[in-house]
């Protein structure tokens, strides 16, 4: 019964790690300067942007299909003393 829960609390610490990883090798081969930090900064920049566009167009595909997104707070919050909706 454990045993999903163990290996995807596993596989969760591992990606940390892993990330961790992958931005103290960025930052290393920024800081030694020269062409392979231009490099690697333009690449972190293009990466950026698609990020950027991908997510937003998530966010107006999502708006056109009628989702509201996470905006469910307003709904949690909106009850009177008794905790009842109004």
């Amino acid at each position: 019964m454990l045993r999903p829960w163990f290996a995807l609390s596993f596989k969760a610490v591992q990606l940390g790690i892993d990330a961790q990883n992958v931005m103290a090798l960025r930052m290393m081969r920024l800081a030694s300067g020269g062409t392979p930090a231009q490099n690697e900064m333009t690449r972190m920049v293009i990466e950026k942007a698609t990020a950027a566009a991908e997510a937003q167009l998530a966010a107006v595909g999502a708006a056109m299909a009628g989702h509201k997104g996470s905006c469910h707070c307003r709904q949690n919050t909106q009850r009177d003393y008794k905790g009842r909706r109004r």
